[in-house]
């Protein structure tokens, strides 16, 4: 698999993460905003990705392949697409989805995904820190969330 490919695979996987919380916008009404807001970053999350496939190529970034495997990646996505097809086909809480949801921002941030690249250009190094960053603060807002709902 080239690394362009691979960039590809990671933007995919940050589409159907979007596609999952939108479905969780329309079985929530109510939570809408707040799945939509993180589906939103999660689309910019796709774009950031792919305006990195062309500098994929050892001078403006470094893919570090020994890091990262396409197996693990498609194992996120295949996961992700389940849940989906599962909440198309099935009525779930409000909590649940939130455990997903956490399950899956912590499978991104565990597997350090956008650790994969390096670069020295300062716009670069900018847009990796942001999807570091916001993967993050998904993280914290679900688990927040999730704390928050099992409480009541």
């Amino acid at each position: 698999m080239t690394k362009e490919q691979i960039v590809d695979l990671l933007a995919e996987n940050e589409l159907a993460i979007k596609q999952l919380y939108e479905f969780y916008a329309k079985t929530f009404p109510k939570e809408a905003v707040f799945w939509l807001d993180i589906a939103n970053d999660e689309k910019d999350h796709a774009m950031a990705l792919l305006s990195l496939k062309e500098k994929v190529d050892d001078i403006y970034v470094y893919f570090d392949e020994e890091r990262f495997t396409p197996e693990a990646i498609l194992s996120t996505k295949n996961y992700i697409n389940e849940r989906i097809k599962y909440v198309i086909e099935n009525k779930i809480n409000f909590l649940t989805a939130l455990s997903v949801a956490r399950d899956v921002e912590n499978s991104l941030i565990e597997r350090n995904y956008f650790k994969v690249f390096e670069s020295d250009t300062p716009k670069i190094k900018n847009v990796l820190k942001k999807l570091e960053k916001e993967t993050l603060e998904h993280r914290t807002r679900v688990e927040n969330r999730f704390e928050e709902e099992k409480d009541q």
